[in-house]
């Protein structure tokens, strides 16, 4: 995980959570307004904040082992979410 602080200065604390599959950065235009205010921690969880992290890696190893254990499985996921990156 990663965390973003901004206006540290400040006690009053909010703690901003980015939808799944995220990272902080969507937060990036509201941060100027909050930090005037209060102490902003931004968060990013593992395999969504740049660090290498397993998140998203770990979904794509286990899709593309899925595809390869039959030809069905590889036919019914690519027609619901497209080839696999």
């Amino acid at each position: 995980m990663n965390a973003q602080e901004f206006g540290t200065q400040n006690s009053t604390k909010i703690v901003l959570i980015p939808g799944n599959m995220m990272c902080w950065k969507q937060f990036e235009q509201v941060i100027p307004l909050l930090e005037k205010d209060y102490h902003v921690t931004a968060i990013s969880t593992d395999g969504y904040d740049g660090t290498g992290g397993q998140g998203v890696n770990l979904v794509r190893r286990k899709r593309a082992e899925y595809e390869k254990s039959s030809p069905k499985a590889q036919k019914s996921l690519s027609e619901c979410t497209g080839p696999s990156v």
